[in-house]
């Protein structure tokens, strides 16, 4: 999504939300982010052997210009770099830039205490670096500020001879305004997919809920000065809000609840032939690609916590979509899933109880998105087992 349209949507929620027009864009504390003025505002610092170069180009993901940082020797360490800044102690900030190098040795680095370039030691230092795919990607840091002079800087270091890097679109802001303006985002995608009909109806309202969090908790943080003793825990909850905006959505599909959670946390099932059978569904609501979820099951264990089934024994089985049906297969030893954005995915999990004693039973059943980026963390999920008699 570009910068124009993110925007338009927070715009959007700003005049439905009634936050402040002036606090729904981040305020950039950079001069000249997106090198539209050449080098102005930049100080270029050619460190190592002092034979690295930079100038603007027109290769720019936003806007026509962008900054380019080339290598001459493998010692040409050569940074671009502004310092100065209106901060103060105790603020915390994030710098983000859109980056494209085909080495690992391009990064972003946010200091405190000094300026990049000189001495680091006993100074905070924080640094993001490009995995060297030579497509562009967005690098981010985040810093609380304990002492002053702040600095930003995007360069190379530890370079080889001939390598270059773009650099775009670079922003610096307070983590308050940047996190509210990212909770708006997550609160615009949320409204988005809570239209959709192929979802539970209470999945739909679970998603409009929790849009509404994101606003409300926008509007509260918006509402603080940093000094009032609120700001703090109100800021932790924009940021753990913002952090799961790619969590995936969990529910049981053969028993939805309504008002349940996003996130699936408790199962409980009756046994019936001598097995208990679930259907666990997932949702990539927000990632931009497709994902492999791996479903581990753990041992089930009896009241005295001795184990009943182990969980090799505990079966898996992927529902996958076949004209207006589903046709369920075995997803292999590693038991991992594909959720492809936007489409849910539905795996049976079948445990064998043919043999157990009637009781409660107990086991876990763990969500494993293999690309947290893009699904968020994992999600163990408590399981009861009830064997009647």
């Amino acid at each position: 999504m570009t910068t124009r349209m993110m925007a338009m949507i927070i715009a959007t929620f700003v005049a439905t939300a009634g936050i402040a027009q002036d606090g729904a864009e981040p305020v950039n504390l950079l001069a000249n982010p997106g090198f539209e003025q050449g080098l102005e505002g930049w100080d270029v610092a050619m460190l190592g052997d002092g034979m690295g170069r930079a100038s603007v180009v027109d290769d720019a993901i936003e806007g026509r210009r962008a900054a380019r940082i080339y290598a001459t020797t493998d010692r040409s360490w050569s940074f671009l770099r502004q310092h100065g800044f209106n901060v103060a102690p105790g603020e915390g900030l994030v710098l983000t830039a859109r980056v494209k190098a085909s080495s690992s040795g391009a990064k972003i680095v946010l200091t405190g205490g000094f300026i990049w370039g000189d001495d680091p030691a006993g100074h905070q230092r924080v640094h993001d670096t490009h995995s060297g795919s030579g497509e562009w990607e967005v690098l981010r840091v985040s810093l609380t500020v304990e002492q002053l002079p702040v600095s930003a800087a995007i360069g190379f270091d530890y370079n080889h001879a001939g390598e270059v890097m773009l650099v775009d679109d670079v922003r610096l802001a307070r983590e308050g305004d940047v996190l509210g303006a990212e909770a708006l985002e997550v609160a615009a995608d949320l409204r988005l997919e809570a239209q959709r009909d192929d979802l539970p109806a209470w999945v739909r309202a679970a998603l409009r809920d929790r849009a509404d969090l994101g606003i409300t908790l926008a509007q509260r943080l918006s509402a603080l000065s940093r000094y009032n003793v609120e700001y703090a825990p109100a800021l932790a909850r924009l940021r753990e809000y913002v952090e799961a905006r790619h969590q995936l959505v969990t529910w049981r599909e053969d028993q939805p609840a309504a008002g349940a959670p996003l996130v699936l946390e408790r199962i409980e099932v009756r046994a019936a032939d001598g097995r208990a059978v679930m259907r666990l569904s997932m949702l990539n609501a927000f990632g931009e690609r497709s994902v492999a979820v791996r479903v581990i099951p753990g041992t089930l264990t009896d009241s005295g916590g001795d184990v009943a089934v182990e969980a090799e024994r505990v079966r898996l089985l992927e529902a996958i979509p076949v004209g207006n049906g589903t046709r369920l297969v075995d997803p292999g030893e590693d038991r991992a899933v594909i959720v492809p954005p936007g489409m849910p995915r539905t795996v049976q999990v079948v445990i064998p109880t043919r043999g157990l004693a009637a009781g409660d039973y107990a086991g876990t059943l763990l969500v494993q998105p293999l690309d947290r980026e893009n699904a968020g963390p994992p999600q163990e999920i408590e399981v009861k087992v009830i064997v009647e008699p």
